[in-house]
């Protein structure tokens, strides 16, 4: 993801929603590698991935809400699309 932006010189947002459309379309990605660009914690990453999972929606507000807006938005996004990809290995 990183060096997506450096090379494109775009927002890191607009990779991960392109790489989340991708998958979603069937395609395959590392998300270890993504997961590794995430700048949580493994322990937060952990946590969040496991709320993700418990969650019924793949909506980003309830997970944001349920911890109280402390992750942003852009993190929450990327470990979606972490999830999503199978690389969910944070903190296991």
């Amino acid at each position: 993801v990183q060096a997506l932006e450096e090379m494109y010189s775009v927002h890191r947002r607009t990779i991960v929603k392109h790489l989340y459309d991708y998958v979603q379309a069937g395609n395959r990605i590392d998300g270890a590698q993504v997961q590794a660009t995430s700048q949580l914690a493994q322990e937060q990453q952990a946590t969040v991935l496991e709320a993700f999972r418990r969650s019924e929606t793949p909506y980003l507000t309830p997970i944001f809400e349920q911890f109280g807006g402390a992750i942003p938005y852009d993190e929450l996004s990327l470990l979606r699309l972490v999830l999503l990809a199978g690389g969910t290995q944070a903190g296991e």
